[in-house]
């Protein structure tokens, strides 16, 4: 009701209102914001699962929701927005994360956000971001609080058009708990002996009970099959599932609808589904039920579901749901591994992790398990959570070990290995690597990759030898059956390698080695890769005018294929050190201003810290001393935030250099300081 009055309030002053809810049983990515704006959030989603994945998962997503965010402005321009979100203790994850990123990026737009939750019911997630947001000072909490007794018999006297004895108002104050529904009801059930507040003997939960008996006992048989029906369905309801499911006549079900509304048990929402008036009758009418009867109800409303929605990818978790609970554990392992898939697709990771733990908990073989548990560790890798990832994996190569499948054991290890790798467990790497060999024919594509994995592993610690040396046993195998791509992946690397131990005639000759085969077989991402090495040789070698020609080509590819957003990024930023190695300075510039917009778009804080602290340099080189500081201002307020020091001595340094070369020595100085104090920290 305040919400509705906010909302008449905000339609007068020429606001546009946007709303939507979140449902209990729902995990469809991002439901609440296609329900809001179907014609803003449907077309994005559909075009960024047609995109290409060779960038990281994150990026994708924070792409995905900056074009949304640009979306929602374009609207802000236009008209100012109040956009209410009801029962977001059962939002999907996905859904609360674009959430937080619109309201962290939309302060300076004239919207209005409204959400509403059950302080009772959240979930842990919606905990986490509540205080992440707190601490940004993001939002403002505003408490309902229960009624006190004056507001109580101000209510009961404006429903009951009567004065109310303060004996009766205390008395209603007293069982409802100040509690606006319990007052409404208890009025209700009250009816016209509201001065007998002998009545009033039970708890509330009885109380309540009673309210929905009254309510069901005005209905027919028929009438109450349906309710029966849709409480199993949820707490949203759909009249085509419940045909379909009950095998009623439409007119039989349009009648019964009408009735069971009329009596307030059900309300119709602006989507054309029925919800239920209130949480406690469908939780009442649900748990009365037998569970042998709801076992028999969920299976046929989700048979139902399958014949009408399907296609539908929106249903594919609540299917999965109600399968599942029908006692059908193989039909919801199908569903939430498709609903899991949906997921991924349109970057909601958190809410992949959901659904496959759904689908963990179901009886079902070992093969489906040992999926299950992959697809786990793989999603957590995704979303940075390394532990859960290396604990999934382990359980999927403890089923692979007990069935006896090597390859796939080898598989779970050169994964393991690699998220070791990436959290900096390097002594572990190389041991597990060499276990996953063990078990496999040497003369397979995945032992190449373990070689070329080992091989990496000694180019960064620069144990060049040694990485030549197993770089070039991936090379025998790759060679030997014909593995072009893996092979292109090897020449990259041993290119990469004799890069840095500045053997450059043999780099330059296994990079071009690549390319060859890469045109071939049309990969073009992977020669924009061999196209940006060659690159970065050809600066090395001091040939400018050739590193400028392969990373513009680099840049070309990337264009064509759309989307690489890190690649591009890293690419323009080289085109970028050419122009200013040569002194264009405003070349430079131009190139790392197109960097950073890629940066922000993606969200990668690291890379748009960079920009800024590349284009301060050029500035500084150009004696622009005004512009320099303040892009460095910029680099240290993200090198701030994410307490990354040495980036922070590293900028004060060049703070420092900036007040030198006007003349202000004393600031210079207190700069200077304080780069030496983090340097020496």
């Amino acid at each position: 009701t305040l919400v509705m009055k906010a909302r008449n309030y905000a339609l007068s002053k020429g606001f546009r209102f946007f709303h939507s809810k979140a449902y209990y049983e729902s995990v469809a990515p991002y439901l609440p914001f296609i329900e809001a704006f179907d014609k803003e959030m449907n077309p994005l989603l559909r075009s960024k699962m047609e995109e290409r994945k060779e960038d990281s998962p994150e990026y994708q997503r924070n792409a995905m929701f900056y074009d949304f965010t640009q979306r929602i402005k374009n609207l802000a321009k236009k008209n100012k927005l109040f956009v209410f979100f009801d029962d977001i203790q059962w939002i999907d994850s996905s859904s609360l994360k674009l959430l937080h990123y619109l309201i962290e990026n939309l302060r300076d737009y004239p919207i209005l956000f409204i959400c509403t939750y059950r302080e009772e019911e959240m979930r842990s997630v919606l905990k986490d971001v509540l205080y992440k947001m707190k601490r940004e000072k993001l939002y403002v909490d505003i408490k309902l609080n229960e009624l006190k007794y004056s507001e109580v018999k101000e209510i009961s006297e404006r429903m009951t058009m009567r004065e109310i004895p303060n004996k009766v108002a205390n008395r209603i104050y007293h069982y409802s708990g100040g509690n606006p529904l319990f007052v409404k009801e208890l009025i209700n059930e009250l009816g016209e002996k509201l001065e007998d507040t002998s009545l009033l003997n039970g708890s509330i939960p009885d109380l309540i009970k009673s309210v929905v008996e009254r309510r069901l006992d005005m209905l027919n048989a028929q009438e109450k099959k349906v309710v029966k029906f849709g409480a199993v369905c949820g707490y949203r309801v759909d009249p085509d599932i419940l045909e379909r499911a009950m095998g009623i006549d439409e007119m039989e079900l349009v009648d019964a609808i009408e009735h069971i509304s009329e009596v307030e048990i059900w309300k119709e929402d602006k989507t054309g589904f029925y919800t239920f008036k209130e949480r406690v009758i469908r939780n009442h009418i649900y748990k009365k039920m037998s569970g042998l009867n709801r076992k028999v109800l969920h299976r046929k409303i989700a048979n139902a579901m399958e014949e009408i929605r399907y296609g539908d990818e929106s249903y594919l978790s609540e299917i999965a749901f109600h399968f599942a609970n029908g006692g059908m554990p193989n039909k919801a392992y199908k569903y939430f591994v498709d609903a899991a898939e949906l997921a991924k697709r349109v970057y909601a990771y958190e809410d992949a992790v959901e659904i496959y733990k759904k689908a963990e908990k179901l009886s079902i073989e070992y093969d489906k398990k040992e999926r299950i548990y992959s697809e786990l560790g793989a999603v957590y890798e995704i979303i940075g959570e390394y532990e859960n990832a290396i604990s999934y994996l382990k359980k999927a190569h403890k089923i692979a070990n007990n069935k006896g499948d090597r390859k796939k054991m080898a598989e779970y290890l050169e994964r393991m290995g690699s998220i070791f790798d990436q959290i900096g467990e390097v002594d572990k790497v190389k041991e597990i690597y060499e276990k996953a060999l063990d078990l496999i024919d040497e003369n397979n594509a995945l032992a190449s990759k373990l070689y070329l994995n080992i091989a990496w592993l000694y180019l960064r610690r620069s144990r060049f030898e040694d990485a030549i040396k197993y770089a070039n046993q991936g090379a025998e195998i790759v060679v030997s059956n014909h593995y072009k791509k893996e092979e292109a992946d090897t020449y990259h690397v041993l290119g990469t390698i004799y890069t840095n131990m500045r053997v450059f005639d043999k780099a330059e000759e296994y990079l071009k080695r690549a390319m060859k085969i890469r045109e071939e077989k049309n990969d073009l991402y992977g020669l924009s890769t061999d196209h940006n090495n060659l690159g970065a040789l050809y600066d090395n070698m001091g040939r400018l005018d050739d590193a400028l020609s392969e990373y513009k080509s680099a840049l070309e590819i990337l264009e064509k294929i759309g989307y690489i957003y890190q690649s591009k990024a890293i690419v323009l930023t080289n085109i970028g050190n050419i122009y200013a190695k040569r002194g264009n300075l405003q070349k430079a510039v131009e190139y790392y201003l197109m960097n950073l917009s890629i940066s922000e778009k993606v969200g990668d804080w690291f890379a748009m810290m960079l920009a800024y602290m590349n284009i301060g340099t050029v500035y500084a080189m150009g004696g622009v001393l005004g512009e320099s500081q303040w892009y460095f201002k910029k680099a240290l307020k993200i090198a701030a935030k994410q307490d990354e020091r040495e980036s922070i001595a590293d900028i004060y340094k060049s703070l420092g250099n900036i007040h030198y070369f006007r003349g202000e020595l004393d600031s210079a100085l207190k700069k200077y300081n304080k780069a030496m104090e983090i340097y020496e920290q």
